[in-house]
């Protein structure tokens, strides 16, 4: 099974809604699709991209993007992946300057031995598979979507399957609303919330993390005009708060939005 967007293919759209599914298996057909279209490895309900909306997945999808564990594409190919059935294809920027970096850049996916019906295995799965490997760390969620790939570079049939991995009980535990109450009654802010607007976070990452953070200062009381404030003044952006206002507005409005329909 895999998800793709019929209309959406240009890279400022973020398609939320109106993905279709096709249950295909055939690598062949799904390496096709995923070279023309917005696609996920996983399946909607109704075609909605939220993690609210997870319905399942056939495949974990690895990104590397030239700035972790030096894995080139041949490497991938021929070493990393090669026992996997697997598609791998380059990403728009493959070996084209970015960040003052040329770099391999690729996706891998992988199949899974099953379908992942429930979302804290998935993400589990995506969480062992990035921290082993070294990928993006923003491609762990359970409603990622991928631009087409450039081009596909390799298709193994003949592999095998991602074994499902058993998923350990402080993984499947919903964190509780005490962790953000207690932080809310006391005026602080997590931890990890605090490291990221005091950290420069690199391009291609940074709507992503300050999404996160957004819902989670959110959670802790913060309105929405003082999590924008605490987000411009980061070292990401001080120096350019006039260029971004607009952009992180927007994925601070996402994030209040996303926290109200749950």
């Amino acid at each position: 099974m895999i998800s793709w967007h019929p209309t959406a293919h240009d890279k400022k759209f973020i398609p939320g809604n109106g993905f279709l599914y096709s249950d295909i298996s055939d690598l062949d057909r799904i390496a096709n699709c995923i070279s023309k279209f917005i696609w996920a490895p996983v399946v909607f309900y109704n075609g909605e991209r939220r993690e609210k909306r997870y319905r399942a997945s056939n495949f974990a999808v690895l990104d590397f993007d030239g700035d972790t564990r030096e894995i080139t594409l041949k490497q991938a190919i021929h070493n990393v992946f090669c026992d996997y059935r697997h598609i791998i294809g380059t990403t728009k920027s493959h070996r084209l300057e970015k960040n003052g970096l040329v770099a391999d850049r690729f996706r891998v996916v992988i199949e899974l031995e099953k379908p992942v019906v429930d979302l804290r295995t998935y993400k589990y799965i995506l969480r062992s598979l990035t921290e082993f490997y070294d990928s993006d760390k923003a491609c762990k969620d359970g409603a990622r979507f991928f631009y087409p790939c450039k081009q596909i570079v390799s298709v193994n049939h003949d592999g095998d399957l991602l074994e499902i991995p058993d998923v350990p009980e402080w993984f499947m535990k919903p964190r509780p609303l005490e962790y953000y109450e207690t932080y809310k009654n006391m005026g602080y802010m997590p931890v990890k919330c605090e490291k990221l607007l005091n950290t420069m976070i690199e391009a291609g990452k940074r709507n992503a993390t300050f999404y996160g953070v957004a819902k989670d200062l959110a959670k802790c009381g913060y309105d929405q005009s003082k999590i924008i404030e605490l987000i411009l003044s980061s070292p990401t952006y001080r120096n350019q708060i006039h260029e971004f206002e607009d952009e992180i507005k927007a994925t601070v409005g996402s994030a209040m939005a996303a926290l109200q329909k749950t």
